[in-house]
C-alpha cells in the first residue's frame, strides 16, 4: 500500500492507495474532477504516479475548489453581459449621411486675443487624419467644435446633446499661451466617448481607451481622402470575433476593475458633460 497523510481545506487527509493504482486514483482524492488537480513533483506537473522507490519522495497537490469554478463562470458571465452590452450601445448609435463640410460642422474659437490662433487649433483637430479616421468609422458628427470660455476654469471640455456642441479648453489658466496640443486631443476623445456613454462606467472608459489606442494606431497611416479610411490596416471598431474567446474575456475583466489613470481622473474631473 502507498499511505500518507496530508492537510487538505485546513484538515488532515489520510490517503491509502494499492500499488498498482493509477494517477485518477490520487487525483480523486482531493475532487472527482480530474481537471481540477494538478501534481507536481521535483517543480515539474506530472500526468502519472512516480515509480516505486525505497526512499521518500515529496509531491505537492494543487486543487481547484468547486467554489472557484463557480466564481470564474459568474466574472465568464459578467463578461460576457459587458460585452453584450457594449455592443448594443454601439449598434444604437445614430446614423449619419457622409456630408462635405466634413465630421464637424461649424468651427467657432472665441472673440478673445489670438483669435486665429485658437481657430487654427480648432481647424488642426478638425483635419488630424487620425480624429477623421475615428469619426468616420463610427459614423460620428459634431455640429459645433468650439473654444471653452476661460471663465470656466473647472472644465477642460464637454459634449453638450452627443455631438451638438464640444467644448474644449485651449488656453492655459494665465491666458498667456495654448494648451498642448495632444493633451487637447485626449480631452476631445474623451468628450468624443460621450457620443454613446453619458455615465463615466466601466463601458465609457473602454471606448475612451480604445479611441485613443486607435489614434496613436493611425498615426502616420496613409489615409484615403475621399472616404477618410486607412489603406491597408484592419479596423477593430468591430469587436465580435475579433480576439479569441479567453484573450477577451481578460480584456474585459480587466477593463471593468482596472483603476483610472492619474491622466484619465484629470480629464473625467474636468469633464462638464451632461
Amino acid at each position: 500500500m502507498i499511505s500518507f497523510t496530508t492537510k487538505f481545506q485546513k484538515e488532515s487527509l489520510q490517503i491509502d492507495l494499492p500499488d498498482d493504482a493509477v494517477f485518477t486514483d490520487l487525483t480523486s482524492k482531493f475532487n472527482p474532477d480530474p481537471s481540477l488537480v494538478k501534481i507536481l513533483h521535483s517543480g515539474k506537473q506530472i500526468h502519472q504516479l512516480p515509480q516505486p522507490s525505497n526512499s521518500p519522495y515529496k509531491i505537492i497537490v494543487l486543487v481547484t475548489s468547486n467554489r472557484q469554478v463557480d466564481t470564474l463562470h459568474q466574472k465568464e458571465e459578467f463578461a460576457h453581459q459587458a460585452q453584450k452590452n457594449y455592443n448594443n450601445a454601439l449598434l444604437s448609435r445614430p446614423k449619419y449621411n457622409i456630408v462635405k463640410q466634413g465630421y464637424f460642422k461649424h468651427i467657432e474659437p472665441l472673440e478673445l486675443h489670438e483669435k486665429e490662433k485658437a481657430r487654427e487649433l480648432l481647424f488642426k483637430l478638425r483635419d488630424d487624419p487620425s480624429i477623421k479616421q475615428i469619426m468616420y468609422e463610427r459614423e460620428w458628427r459634431v455640429t459645433r467644435l468650439t473654444e471653452l470660455h476661460p471663465d470656466e476654469k473647472t472644465i477642460l471640455g464637454y459634449n453638450q446633446n452627443k455631438g451638438q456642441v464640444v467644448a474644449l479648453r485651449l488656453r492655459t489658466d494665465n491666458l498667456d499661451g495654448f494648451r498642448y496640443y495632444n493633451s487637447i486631443v485626449k480631452v476631445l476623445l474623451h468628450e468624443l466617448a460621450h457620443m454613446i456613454f453619458n455615465e463615466h462606467d466601466e463601458h465609457f472608459h473602454r471606448l475612451d481607451r480604445e479611441l485613443n489606442r486607435d489614434y496613436e494606431r493611425y498615426k502616420g497611416r496613409r489615409l484615403d481622402g475621399s472616404t477618410g479610411s486607412v489603406v491597408s490596416v484592419e479596423s477593430t471598431v468591430n469587436v465580435l470575433g475579433g480576439k479569441k474567446q479567453g484573450e477577451l474575456r481578460d480584456i474585459l475583466l480587466q477593463a471593468a476593475t482596472s483603476r483610472l489613470t492619474k491622466e484619465e481622473q484629470e480629464i473625467q474631473d474636468g469633464c462638464g458633460s451632461k
